[in-house]
């Protein structure tokens, strides 16, 4: 089959900052779901870590998704 190259995010996801590994789990899902198809993420050369340092009040994908594009931008 062809072989399409993604390019590599690292989510790193503290349990002192998240105790609960489902929390962990659902954070990580909402991360890979909001960055899938943004073009901002789509450098397949480049390396992104998303480091979560505090626990969101209410996480969603509008709202992970709007972070992860306010901090891209302010990366650049």
């Amino acid at each position: 089959g062809k072989e399409t190259k993604k390019p590599l995010f690292l989510i790193s996801i503290p349990k002192k900052v998240v105790p609960l590994a489902t929390r962990r789990n659902r954070l990580r899902r909402l991360i890979r779901e909001a960055v899938r198809g943004n073009p901002l993420f789509s450098d397949q050369t480049k390396l992104y870590l998303v480091r979560i340092q505090r626990m969101p009040d209410k996480p969603g994908l509008e709202m992970m998704k709007r972070a992860l594009v306010e901090k891209a931008l302010e990366e650049k």
